[in-house]
């Protein structure tokens, strides 16, 4: 795990958020967070304090927080810097040495221009997600300026220079052109992603942004920072989602965005009852999966199908699989569904689960893999569809 040293943050017990520490083992201890140093974490409980080797700490989570708004990401500007924070602004400007954020949270960030990936100007819609997904990760030797044709995008190759609210220029051999903003879709530029050994954690936002830092304290309410591509940030700790000492090498399917699909079982036609929960059962409380209690996970009903656009950023699929066994009157009806995990369209992993049987312990190659597809179904037609309940403890990719 990458070492955080240099990070600081010091909470009094008193004014901490409620926060969730797993360590690098999957164990995790909960309790107001009264100390964070780059020796060791500690966590409140009624006995006193439970002291973490700081060293096996992969997050820090606090499950207070609210909930992204994609609507509003997708409306605004997108920004991704090479050591790989994403930041939504309000506004952006840019000269040729910098460019200015203007973030409705963090305020105005000036970062120098050979910081920045990619900038999204206009809104994204489905029908052009995807295309402009494969535009931003387009290896290229020059600056490409993207613009929309209904629903399609292209790309003009250049330098880019100044963006205004009006226009940005754009050096093409030796023409120079200024093009309307509002013909302009977004911005990629061939800027290398910067080696990390300086950060030492990604915050998370409400907002969505993930901020990579290489110093953070929390002063007060105020966690404060400096971006390992340089601007300092001061942001209410109750706008933080999660502070990432993994540095996105693993992340849990509970936090990552999922398309979900759900068919009729047997008498289960409301998708109510069939939705899926994170981090949590049916019931609300924590998943049971043979004899083990997982507090992170999945809990699906058969009749669903789960995808999530992994970008090819990971190498593993790991986790519990089995029939969640909270709801203990279910044993009598020895509930079985087929599980399909499928990698691009391509098979990983099929099998029936039943009641009594041990759970499956995942560690599936998706290397390469975009997209990843979980498939839940009834074993028979016949089904009646009750206490059909798959989980997966802690479900997680690993890069």
């Amino acid at each position: 795990m990458t070492s955080i040293s240099s990070l600081m943050l010091l909470l009094a017990l008193g004014a901490s958020p409620e926060a969730e520490v797993t360590l690098i083992d999957g164990a995790q201890q909960t309790g107001p967070l009264q100390a964070l140093t780059d020796k060791v974490v500690a966590v409140g409980n009624e006995a006193g304090a439970v002291e973490l080797d700081a060293q096996n700490v992969v997050e820090v989570r606090f499950p207070g927080a609210a909930g992204e708004d994609r609507f509003t990401q997708w409306q605004s500007v997108e920004v991704r810097l090479v050591d790989g924070s994403l930041i939504y602004c309000g506004g952006y400007r840019a000269t040729n040495e910098a460019a200015t954020l203007s973030s409705p949270l963090l305020g105005d960030l000036e970062v120098p221009r050979d910081r920045l990936k990619s900038v999204r100007l206009a809104e994204l819609e489905t029908t052009i997600e995807e295309k402009w997904e494969e535009l931003r990760r387009r290896e290229s030797t020059t600056d490409l300026l993207v613009v929309r044709k209904e629903d399609a995008l292209d790309f003009l190759g250049g330098a880019v220079g100044e963006v205004t609210g009006e226009a940005v220029n754009l050096l093409v051999g030796q023409r120079d052109i200024d093009v309307p903003r509002t013909r302009v879709f977004g911005l990629v530029t061939p800027s290398p992603m910067v080696d990390e050994d300086r950060v030492v954690c990604e915050l998370l936002l409400d907002t969505g942004d993930r901020l990579r830092l290489t110093r953070a304290v929390l002063d007060g309410d105020q966690l404060t920072g400096k971006m390992a591509s340089g601007p300092e940030i001061n942001v209410p700790i109750e706008n933080v989602k999660s502070i990432d000492f993994g540095l996105g090498r693993l992340r849990y399917l509970s936090d990552l965005q999922e398309t979900a699909q759900y068919k009729p079982v047997g008498f289960v036609t409301s998708e109510f009852v069939q939705k899926l929960r994170k981090n949590e059962n049916s019931l609300g409380g924590s998943l049971q999966i043979g004899r083990e209690v997982f507090r992170r996970g999945l809990w699906i009903h058969s009749g669903t199908t789960l995808r999530y656009r992994i970008n090819r950023d990971y190498r593993k699929l790991q986790g519990v699989l089995g029939v969640e066994r909270s709801a203990g009157n279910c044993a009598r009806l020895e509930p079985r569904m087929k599980v399909t995990i499928l990698a691009d369209g391509k098979p990983l992993f099929e099998s029936e689960v039943a009641w009594g049987e041990d759970p499956h312990r995942l560690d599936l190659d998706v290397e390469g893999v975009r997209d990843l597809e979980i498939r839940v179904e009834p074993v028979s037609d016949e089904t009646i569809g009750a206490c059909e309940h798959l989980a997966i403890g802690d479900a997680r990719v690993v890069k």
